[in-house]
């Protein structure tokens, strides 16, 4: 066999002279060769979506944890738009002071006098106080309401911004108020209010590093075994001929 004869598209350049059985052979190789590489792709593919899901930041997950509690009370006497706390929404709180009802971050702190406050109840960006020591609350949602026969408590998430006590700095940190309202003779009689703060942190908890590596363990034996399979079947598979 003479080179210069035909052209040989697989090596360049140079021709040569091929019988029918190595052109048919030829092509039967390219086209497994092409088989193979298009057989790769679902492997890759499904890797590359199992890697996405194992991702750390797929496995993150925050918690809250409570870091401390602060009381406070209506030091004077609280009045309402209806005379009536379960038909109420409007409320004016005469002198809004904390209490030695505290723990966590705000044990010690003293006595603050926060000054009068009205609150919307249904308007949840109302709720909000702050104190130089204390820090500031805002509520953010109102999440629950617990009505009683004389009583009736708001639940709330909002934000927290330190003060001076507890030494904690940044923010704003998660936290929730609990108002309730008291009155004890029934409408028209006096209103008691009381309200505490929780102040959390978030904790983020990411998977272990020995779940990683069993998931990538087996995402690896998948692919191995996919291919072997596809390898074996292209080698068994009829020749094309052309």
């Amino acid at each position: 066999m003479r080179r210069n004869d035909a052209f040989n598209p697989l090596e360049g350049g140079d021709r040569i002279s091929v019988g029918p059985d190595q052109a048919r052979r030829q092509c039967h190789l390219t086209n497994r060769w092409r088989a193979g590489r298009f057989a790769l792709r679902p492997a890759i593919l499904f890797g590359l979506a199992a890697l996405a899901c194992l991702s750390p930041t797929a496995r993150l997950q925050a918690n809250l944890i409570p870091i401390g509690t602060q009381g406070f009370v209506d030091l004077g006497t609280t009045a309402s738009d209806t005379g009536n706390i379960l038909t109420a929404t409007a409320f004016s709180i005469s002198n809004w002071i904390s209490v030695g009802s505290q723990s966590g971050i705000f044990v010690g702190m003293p006595i603050e006098f926060l000054g009068p406050q009205t609150f919307d109840v249904n308007v949840p960006s109302t709720i909000s106080f702050h104190d130089p020591v204390f820090g500031a609350f805002s509520a953010t949602s109102l999440f629950n309401v617990t009505p009683g026969p004389n009583s009736i408590v708001y639940s709330y998430n909002g934000d927290w911004l330190p003060g001076a006590q507890g030494g904690l700095t940044g923010g704003p940190f998660p936290a929730a108020l609990n108002l309730a309202f008291l009155q004890i003779g029934g409408p028209s009689t006096a209103i008691s209010t009381s309200g505490t703060v929780t102040v959390s942190v978030e904790e983020t908890v990411i998977a272990e590093p020995s779940s990683f590596f069993l998931s990538l363990t087996g995402v690896a034996a998948g692919i191995v075994l996919y291919l072997r399979r596809r390898w074996r079947d292209l080698q068994a598979g009829p020749a094309v001929t052309v």
